[in-house]
């Protein structure tokens, strides 16, 4: 994403010189610019990866009694979620 928004502020500053009626894009990469890259690098996952990330995003939802849905989950499987909400970070 660092390296995309440089261009994609270029390209709008170059739409403001000829004219378009834009705003003046931000220094850092905004929310929108943001969730449309991570859009796409998750479409380009593998369905494990997708299914991991539903699970992960399920637990942090809760279960009926206010426990976390994937209370049940091995240690294994506990270690990728671990792993995939650091490198989220």
């Amino acid at each position: 994403m660092h390296t995309e928004w440089p261009a994609e502020r270029a390209r709008i500053l170059e739409q403001k010189a000829d004219g378009e009626d834009v705003k003046d894009p931000p220094e850092t990469a905004p929310l929108w610019f943001r969730n449309k890259i991570i859009k796409s690098e998750f479409d380009a996952e593998t369905d494990e990866v997708k299914g991991e990330v539903e699970k992960y995003r399920q637990s942090l939802l809760g279960g009926s009694g206010g426990e976390p849905l994937d209370a049940g989950v091995d240690a294994e499987e506990a270690k990728r979620i671990a792993a995939a909400s650091a490198r989220a970070k």
